[in-house]
């Protein structure tokens, strides 16, 4: 089903992204396995700001932001 494959994968960092950064969806990858932030929650992160940098391929925690 196509919600299996979004739960079976997680959002990653597309680059690496500095302290303060507003995220967009080019900063965002969607990445397996699926054991951080659900890739049907991209929307989420789309307008929040970084409290510090990220590396690329990091996954996204929701303490990642403000």
């Amino acid at each position: 089903k196509e919600s299996e494959k979004w739960a079976l994968k997680s959002l990653v960092a597309a680059c690496d992204i500095a302290a303060d950064t507003k995220i967009t969806r080019k900063h965002i990858s969607i990445k397996r396995p699926g054991n951080g932030i659900k890739a049907n929650q991209i929307n989420t992160l789309i307008g929040r700001r970084l409290i510090h940098p990220i590396k690329i391929d990091n996954l996204f925690k929701f303490d990642d932001f403000e």
